[in-house]
């Protein structure tokens, strides 16, 4: 956190200029790092993250270089750079939205905090850096995205509630008919025993 400070400081707290304009950034590997860069609190809604890979930052430098060759290639992956960027930052601002309203649940009592961990968890594997948004994660932003609230995930707690709760009632149904059989058989059994004991008298 110290060199996102560092970083800020370098650069008098103005993010908001174009990329390759950017002056001083941090390029590092770890994943709370990049995180904490790109939130929307710490970057802001369109500025330049104080912290990248290597790889986005190469990948940028390249897409620069490439605009002078003329050909398709350049653009069209710069286009998807951009997309990546743009739907990083919506979910991170989503994500955000959704935990304000958890932390407004929890204070006002109407969720456990055992509940409010699951959600919190739930939402932080939705959030994900750019260079992390495949074409296979599309549908599942978008779902996110057009999610309000965090009404989804209290569904499926509430859900699964239920069907812990149902499986705990037959278990519990199993349990006592299980009990009942055993004192059937125990009572079948003293009742042999005696008519054994009895015929031994008698004999």
């Amino acid at each position: 956190m110290h060199l996102l400070n560092y970083i800020n400081i370098l650069r008098l707290g103005e993010n908001n200029v174009q990329f390759e304009k950017a002056e001083y950034i941090l390029l590092t590997g770890k994943n709370a790092t990049m995180k904490i860069a790109w939130s929307p609190e710490v970057r802001g809604d369109s500025g330049i993250p104080l912290a990248t890979t290597l790889s986005f930052f190469t990948n940028r430098l390249w897409f620069k270089l490439g605009k002078g060759f003329g050909g398709a290639l350049p653009f069209s992956l710069d286009i998807v750079a951009k997309a990546q960027i743009a739907m990083s930052s919506k979910l991170s601002q989503s994500v955000n939205k959704k935990y304000r309203e958890l932390q407004k649940e929890v204070s006002g009592g109407k969720i456990t905090i055992d509940d409010a961990k699951y959600i919190y968890t739930e939402l932080r594997q939705s959030s994900k850096l750019p260079e992390e948004i495949s074409q296979e994660d599309v549908d599942s932003a978008l779902d996110f995205l057009t999610e309000e609230s965090i009404d989804r995930y209290k569904n499926e707690l509430e859900f699964k509630s239920r069907q812990n709760e149902a499986e705990r009632n037959e278990k519990n149904k199993i349990l006592i008919e299980n009990s009942k059989l055993k004192q059937e058989l125990e009572a079948i059994s003293n009742k042999e025993e005696k008519q054994k004991e009895k015929t031994d008298t008698n004999h």
